[in-house]
């Protein structure tokens, strides 16, 4: 613990130093070169303009970095307005960005602002491009934009331009010097013209540090390429790149990606992007967004004060830094005196489940297992919950911008902002509903056998892995019988087990090789007194050797599996009255059936 104390404590330092550094270099770089500064405005404005879709991880901690360095310096005499230019996924880039700037005009023709801050290179080439039209003599700081990609730029006049180094170099050399026999490097990303930007920089590190070739996994769907990543050669490492559209041309968070490439890699994961560290992958010599944030914000707030930007590009402070999961170097079996030097690793303590999984699973025996395996999928379920939550909480954010909008103007559109309002209402029932289901999995309760639909349990379940299926390109088919009779049993338990299945199913469906990869699930009338619940995927089957061990505690086919998935649900089944079935389809995939019982449980 003082060990995770002392390097939060120097990295807390190191970014307060980097932000005085900066603005130590900035005075000099200024000095003398701007005439008296103006005093400071009372109220300060400031317009940021964010890449693509919102709610995009890097921006997001690219703004709380400026949000922190701008509310600390002007606390509430600060008012921050975000805008997301999303042009270049368009087949016309040109008419959309024509489409912006007259909705920007129309928006903000009467609102001055006292500084706009362009993120990352799309909003950056576009504000060089509209600001003397939209906001003419607005200060602009640009940050986040590789150095390489700016060499040449001589920035317009009021433009401050923060660069940033991504080190694809660096991370490359790290993972040979953890893995000096690698030969290959597949390289995951991104199908869109902007992500190429970032494989180019991965592309062209490779190639400097000689003797290597590139597997290029970068214009794949997401069922492609997860099938790639699991059979890669030996001597091989995989670099993560920027990943916000396949090559089906669907978008998603890249970072919600990493742990399903990581769950089915077959070689370890570098990256020099710091959002993907403690998702799955090593590491690398990673940059952190919040510090490209949190420089911007100090440059912003000399701008606001009357400071006049730099002629040239100026280096920000956020620099790369070698830092890799400690989990994963375990994981991978990589020695950590291989690193290189001044590497920092974090997640590097054993969890309690390493050192006494086997005392804790011994001492609290089954219904302890039966807790540790409902946290255990909703772990496997966090990253698609959040993404389902997301989307919700942004639809209500912008929504809500709208209706303040609506009522700022002279006169409102009350059709509209009625309609703005009914969508807020939707958005937050629905968010609502995606945490109910999520505490009613993690809610340890008493076992409570009530009558309950089992049509309706198997599609509020279906509801929780839709995300995940999204992401490994499965698709997923109900078929309910109607008119199905009501059974008896606890309806959290029951839907742990379905829960289980379908992660399951899909797991075998998006890793056995089927072009398009399928989960079915259907209920039915069997002999009475039962129903039944079935569960097939595309997959590869269970060899034959396994079907009679699949329910045995401890059995697992997964390499990171606790083997107590199925152990667990067929108790519960079982428990239930019922039973829990499994057989191989000839026609190829498993099938699990779950039978449970119609008759009233007799009271005690």
């Amino acid at each position: 613990m003082p060990a995770a104390l002392e390097l939060t404590r120097a990295m807390r330092c190191g970014r307060y130093l980097r932000a005085w550094s900066l603005t130590m270099l900035l005075v000099g770089v200024w000095h003398g070169a701007a005439p008296a500064a103006p005093a400071a405005p009372d109220q300060a404005s400031v317009l940021i303009l964010l890449p693509d879709q919102p709610g995009l991880p890097a921006a997001m901690a690219i703004v709380s970095g400026i949000r922190a360095v701008l509310l600390k310096e002007w606390s509430f005499r600060v008012t921050i307005e975000i805008e997301h230019v999303d042009v270049a996924r368009f087949a016309s880039p040109e008419a959309e960005e024509r489409r912006l700037r007259t909705v920007y005009g129309s928006k903000y023709g009467h609102q001055r602002f006292d500084v706009i801050v362009a993120a990352l290179p799309g909003p950056s080439r576009f504000i060089r491009r509209a600001r003397d039209e939209l906001w003419p003599g607005t200060p602009v700081v640009v940050c986040g934009v590789d150095e390489r990609i700016v060499r040449d730029l001589k920035p317009p006049p009021g433009f401050a331009v923060l660069t940033i180094r991504f080190d694809m170099k660096g991370t490359v050399r790290a993972a040979l010097s953890l893995l000096p026999d690698t030969l290959h490097v597949a390289l995951v990303g991104g199908a869109s013209p902007p992500e190429q930007v970032y494989h180019d920089l991965i592309r062209q590190a490779v190639s400097d540090v000689g003797g290597l070739d590139v597997i290029d996994l970068t214009n794949l769907s997401i069922a492609d390429m997860l099938a790639r990543v699991s059979n890669l050669p030996e001597h091989t490492i995989i670099v993560q790149s920027s990943y916000q559209v396949d090559g089906t041309g669907r978008r998603f968070y890249g970072i919600d990606l990493v742990p399903h490439v990581s769950n089915a890699a077959n070689r370890p994961i570098f990256t020099p992007l710091d959002l993907a560290l403690g998702r799955g992958v090593v590491g690398g010599s990673i940059v952190d967004f919040e510090d490209i944030g949190r420089d911007a914000g100090t440059v912003a707030s000399r701008l606001i004060r009357g400071a006049t930007p730099p002629p040239t590009p100026v280096p920000s402070y956020a620099t790369s830094v070698p830092r890799f999961d400690g989990r994963q170097l375990a994981r991978w079996h990589l020695d950590q005196r291989r690193l290189p030097e001044n590497s920092q690793v974090i997640f590097h303590e054993t969890t309690y489940w390493e050192k006494y999984g086997w005392y804790v699973v011994s001492a609290v025996g089954l219904i302890g297992a039966q807790a540790l395996d409902r946290v255990a999928s909703m772990g496997q379920l966090a990253t698609s919950l959040a993404h389902e939550v997301n989307q919700p909480l942004t639809a209500i954010l912008t929504n809500a911008q709208v209706a303040k909008r609506l009522l700022a103007g002279a006169r409102p559109e009350l059709e509209e902002l009625r309609s703005c309002l009914n969508d807020i209402v939707r958005d937050d029932k629905r968010a609502s509903e995606v945490i109910r289901r999520m505490r009613q999995l993690l809610t340890r309760a008493d076992v409570v056998s009530s009558p309950l639909a089992l049509n309706d349990v198997a599609a509020n379940t279906l509801g929780l892995v839709a995300s995940e299926a999204l992401l490994h390109a499965v698709k997923i088919e109900f078929f309910p019988e109607a008119a199905l009779p009501v059974v008896y049993g606890d309806t959290v338990r029951i839907q742990q087990v379905i829960l289980n299945l379908l992660i399951n199913a899909i797991a075998a469906a998006a890793n056995g090789g089927d072009p398009r990869p399928t989960v079915t699930m259907w209920t039915s009338t069997v002999t009475a007194p039962f129903v039944e619940l079935g569960v097939h995927d595309s997959g590869k089957g269970i060899t034959e050797g396994d079907l009679d061990r699949i329910f045995e505690p401890f059995f697992t086919t997964k390499p990171d599996g606790l083997g107590m998935g199925l152990a667990i649900s067929r108790t519960i089944i079982e428990a239930h009255r019922g039973d829990l079935l499994v057989e191989n389809d000839p026609a190829g995939g498993a099938i699990f059936r779950v039978r449970l019982c119609t008759d009233r449980p007799e009271a005690n």
